[in-house]
């Protein structure tokens, strides 16, 4: 009867040792964590800033790239030719025009760009909404515009727009491109990208003379004032006081390709707030949470003892052997968990067989899928090379041939719906594949087989275990061999087996590997092997989950030097057993 209330006494003492200090601890964390979090939020701001503003110039940048290149199209230069007849005159403009169209239709902070052609008289526009495509221009006009080259900044404002132009430089003639940025894109990306919707910002030339996009107050318009002048060599963001007494975070960013500066204002007051009132907020869960916990153990004592004892019962019954037992529902809801974890645990023991047995099935499915998956890029090159050689010598039957065997082999292995296929599909597979490779190396190596007896076309296989060995042979037996190679298919009888055996006169197979093939092929094989030591043991792995038997694959040299697989297949039965 004392146990209880000795138990009881031990977890309040627990308690005034362990939660005070904890308390105490959380107070003292929380404060330094909400300086620490004030730095984590400051360090993300800066970094969303600059992605923001990198994208913006990058985009803008590659606009600017590619609109140069225009001035080397081969359509610009016949217009500078003037000899040119009508119809070449029309399609080249209209080119032109395409290819202004594109860029600008790629980059939503480009209003239009124009294309000025002082040879021909014309500028050709890619927004024509408000002007015309094409427009007729006078000598002063593009005087005008070659005037604002021997400008330092590389935004020009003109009519309350501001423009990037691209002169030439080694070119004859004076072509120009004038892209026209859209303020108004640009002001609602820079204001989708704030923090929080209270902040502003402005958007100005280096030298802080002309505005490009603004949304400012008076009090972040007195700290852009302050720092405007700011050298920036790199992106920043620091601590102001304005001069009613508020902080904001002041961001500067320096667009080095547009000559420009972005400074953005953050009232820290509205995006710090919630951290402010956190300790007291966490101080108040902690105490209700000691208060609630001592609680909840003075009732959980008087209810601990009966569902444990229970929970020891059923142990000792397991450890006898009955699985039969199951335990019913505590009064008490907490040990209600611990029930259905225990009944499920019995369940999981009387069902080990049947789980073992789906892990199998399951295996053998992951490892043929990885076979299914290791497609060799340099036979899928090779073979789409070798068909555009056939195309180009103008081999139309080969070629159509080809092609329905290359559709036929990826068709196949891409297949999904089953892991089993008739022995005639297998084969029929693995001739196909040697048939596209005898194409390929007609010249360097050939392959003789047999036929199928049809008595044994329905024997249901293992998919994918023959048409790997040929691979192999190619790639780890024939690949060096020059001339004289070949590849002999082999069907016999042996026993209760159906044996094929795949021989080349490689030389690239020594002794001691072969002995290590083998070695690898006769050990009890498991998951991480065959995950990592290529088609031989992967095949020999679903084998031996199919069939369960060994060595059923099998590697040896011949008397030549070559390699010999021999794959046997049991033919007592149609079904495999696991």
């Amino acid at each position: 009867m004392r146990k209880p209330h000795r138990l009881l006494t031990q977890l309040i003492i627990i308690i005034v040792v362990i939660y005070i200090p904890v308390i105490l601890l959380s107070i003292f964390s929380l404060t330094y964590s909400n300086n620490h979090l004030k730095d984590q939020i400051t360090s993300s701001i800066k970094i969303k800033q600059d992605n923001s503003c990198e994208y913006l110039e990058n985009l803008i940048k590659d606009t600017y790239i590619k609109s140069s290149l225009l001035l080397t199209h081969m359509d610009l230069i016949k217009l500078n030719s003037q000899t040119l007849d009508n119809n070449t005159y029309v399609s080249s403009i209209n080119n032109l025009r395409d290819e202004l169209i594109i860029l600008n239709n790629n980059n939503e902070f480009i209003k239009y760009i124009r294309l000025y052609i002082p040879t021909s008289g014309i500028a050709i526009n890619s927004n024509w909404n408000n002007i015309s495509s094409l427009q007729y221009l006078n000598d002063a006009e593009f005087d005008e515009i070659l005037s604002y080259s021997k400008q330092e900044e590389r935004l020009v404002k003109k009519d309350n727009e501001f423009y990037l132009y691209i002169f030439p430089k080694k070119y004859q003639f004076q072509n120009i491109i004038e892209l026209c940025l859209d303020l108004d894109s640009i002001k609602r990306y820079l204001e989708s990208e704030f923090v929080i919707p209270e902040s502003n910002y402005i958007f100005f030339t280096a030298d802080s003379t002309q505005v490009v996009a603004q949304k400012i107050d008076s009090a972040s318009y007195e700290i852009f004032e302050t720092n405007k002048y700011h050298t920036l060599t790199d992106s920043f963001i620091e601590k102001n006081v304005s001069s009613d007494g508020n902080v904001y975070y002041l961001y500067g960013y320096h667009m080095v390709f547009l000559g420009s500066k972005l400074y953005t204002i953050i009232p820290s007051s509205t995006y710090f707030a919630p951290l402010n009132n956190s300790i007291s907020f966490t101080s108040f869960t902690l105490a209700f949470l000691l208060i609630s916990t001592s609680l909840l153990l003075l009732g959980i004592i008087r209810l601990i003892h009966k569902p444990l004892h229970a929970l020891s019962d059923g142990f000792d019954v397991i450890k006898k052997g009955n699985f039969d037992i199951k335990l019913q529902k505590s009064k008490t809801i907490d040990f209600n968990y611990i029930y259905n974890s225990f009944n499920s645990m019995v369940e999981d023991m009387k069902f080990l067989i049947e789980e073992n047995y789906q892990k199998k099935m399951l295996l053998q499915q992951a490892q043929l899928k990885q076979m299914q998956a290791q497609i060799n890029p340099h036979f899928l090159y090779n073979s789409f090379y070798m068909l555009k050689q056939m195309i180009r010598r103008g081999n139309q039957e080969e070629s159509e041939e080809v092609a329905n065997q290359l559709g036929q082999y990826f068709r196949y292995i891409t297949k999904f719906n089953s892991d089993t296929v008739t022995l005639k599909n297998e084969y029929e597979h693995a001739l196909n594949y040697a048939s596209i490779q005898a194409l390929r190396f007609k010249s360097r190596i050939q392959v003789y087989s047999e036929p199928l007896p049809e008595s044994y076309d329905n024997i249901i296989v293992p998919k994918l275990i023959l048409q790997p060995l040929l691979e192999n042979a190619y790639k780890h037996g024939l690949e060096a061999k020059i001339e004289n190679g070949y590849i002999k298919i082999s069907i016999t009888t042996l026993d209760s087996y159906l044996v094929f055996t795949i021989e080349d006169n490689g030389d690239q197979l020594t002794k001691s590997d072969c002995a290590i093939i083998q070695s690898l092929l006769s050990s009890p094989l498991n998951e991480h092997d065959m995950g990592k030591t290529g088609a031989l043991l992967n095949i020999a792995g679903r084998m031996k989950i199919f069939y369960q038997q060994d060595y059923l694959l099998q590697i040896n040299l011949t008397p030549q030097g070559g390699a010999l697989v021999t794959l046997k297949i049991p033919i007592e039965s149609n079904e495999p057993t696991f």
